[in-house]
């Protein structure tokens, strides 16, 4: 099944809102959601995810 996820410098997050990954790392702050941010998240297989936090806490759900 196809998630969406996102890549930071150095792990793969899950994505759980317009601002923020299951973990609480927060990648979007600015208050409107530009073009630019919705490109950087990408929908791929759960198993590549790299965030350990975001991991657990989606499973936990």
């Amino acid at each position: 099944m196809l998630y969406p996820l996102i890549n930071d410098a150095h792990k793969i997050h899950i994505v759980k809102d317009i601002n923020k990954c299951e973990c609480g790392y927060k990648f979007n702050s600015e208050i409107r959601v530009k073009r630019k941010t919705l490109r950087k998240i990408k929908f791929v297989d759960i198993r590549k995810v790299t965030c350990d936090k975001c991991f657990l806490n989606f499973h936990k759900s």
